[in-house]
């Protein structure tokens, strides 16, 4: 009812200057991940530690001789470019885009799947978070969630999966 009282202009003067304070806020609480990380990392899964590789993490093929990768892009807009390197720095293969969003402090990049192989239809959302450990490791969280039908007439399978990978950074 206050907002009735102000001359327009200054209520429209008001509520850019709030949004784009929220934008800029929100933006600034998520961490710079560009950097130069270890290609292998860690995940635990059911309690155990175990290997994985960042084009694991990313649900990507892999390619023979990668040791490193390094992360550019501009943080603001949430556009990385993932590159993938050998020992002596060389690029290996195309690079990957990661394009996210800041939510809670975490880049968040959300992509959706619906396919179809020997009869069985499968749809789901996979979830990737992107964050920084106090250590200044990577952490790459991955959430997946899906659902299959075998036949028609049978009652769809739903299931989901999350867990947490970490890829340390290097000098």
């Amino acid at each position: 009812m206050a907002l009735k009282a102000l001359p327009r202009s200054l209520v429209v003067s008001l509520l850019l200057c709030a949004v784009q304070s929220t934008s800029a806020a929100d933006q600034s609480i998520c961490a710079n991940i560009s950097g130069e990380y270890d290609f292998f990392g860690t995940v635990s899964i059911d309690g155990r530690e175990q290997r994985i590789t960042f084009l694991q993490r990313l649900v990507r093929p892999s390619r023979q001789g990668v040791q490193r990768v390094r992360i550019s892009g501009t943080p603001t807009a949430g556009q990385f470019n993932v590159s993938f390197l050998d020992d002596s720095g060389r690029v290996i293969g195309q690079d990957v885009s990661i394009v996210a969003t800041c939510i809670d402090g975490k880049w968040e990049e959300r992509r959706s799947f619906d396919g179809n192989s020997d009869g069985t239809r499968v749809k789901g959302t996979r979830l990737w978070k992107y964050s920084l450990a106090n250590t200044g490791a990577m952490v790459a969280e991955l959430e997946e969630t899906s659902s299959s039908q075998h036949f028609p007439g049978i009652t769809p399978r739903a299931g989901s999966a999350h867990n947490v990978a970490r890829f340390a950074r290097l000098p």
